[in-house]
């Protein structure tokens, strides 16, 4: 059996952090866009906002601009939350076809 690996990097979708999404109108308009970048995950009953990745060698500069990058697109969706607070994090996952 052939399995996928991928490494989720996110953060807590904190209520929060949840609460300045529902009132983007940059991140609705996004959230109808099959493409966006950000997704919704369920990881030991914690919610998660962040992105998969394949399962690549990444180094730690690449981690850390990783989430320089997902702190600037929060930044955008919610110019009120303060992005520096939120605390990444990276897993990985294993998915069976």
């Amino acid at each position: 059996m052939n399995t996928i690996t991928k490494f989720f990097i996110g953060c807590p979708l904190t209520s929060e952090l949840r609460m300045h999404l529902k009132e983007s109108s940059a991140w609705n308009q996004a959230s109808i866009d099959p493409d966006r970048n950000l997704i919704e995950v369920r990881f030991q009953k914690q919610d998660y906002l962040g992105r998969y990745y394949d399962g690549q060698q990444l180094e730690l500069r690449e981690l850390k601009q990783i989430e320089t990058d997902m702190r600037a697109r929060m930044q955008s969706y919610c110019p009120k939350l303060n992005s520096e607070k939120l605390a990444f994090c990276v897993f990985p996952q294993i998915f069976l076809p």
